[in-house]
């Protein structure tokens, strides 16, 4: 957490949502070129299936496909993705409820200035 004591506890916390946002979109990045890869990483095991187990006799692509995902590689690719989707995931948690303390506290600090507007101090005087 990169805050200063020069801010008020309301722009430092802008500070530590902005930071969040930005771990968050970092994740979503990552997270996303996973999900894209998977079809381009299955074309290429299933080639490589079709070459190095078939010596190019024609196989069925359902049959290609059913081989390249039994595969450890790709298995630990989907573990990989799913850890990704997680983090991800938890990222954007972390980043919606700062958000909302982020608002919460900003509306008690307009009902704190309202207050004082009004000449009410403490409860029930003025």
């Amino acid at each position: 957490m990169s805050t200063n004591s020069r801010y008020t506890a309301l722009e430092q916390q802008t500070i530590v949502i902005q930071e969040a946002g930005n771990e968050w979109i970092a994740a979503k990045e990552i997270s996303e070129q996973l999900d894209a890869d998977e079809d381009n990483l299955l074309a290429a095991m299933m080639t490589e299936i079709e070459k190095t187990e078939f010596q190019g006799k024609k196989v069925s692509d359902a049959k290609l496909e059913r081989l390249a995902r039994s595969t450890p590689m790709f298995r630990e690719y989907v573990r990989g993705r799913i850890a990704a989707q997680m983090k991800t995931l938890q990222l954007k948690t972390r980043y919606d409820n700062l958000d909302k303390l982020w608002h919460s506290k900003q509306s008690d600090q307009a009902l704190e200035r309202e207050k004082i507007a009004k000449g009410i101090y403490h409860a029930g005087q003025g």
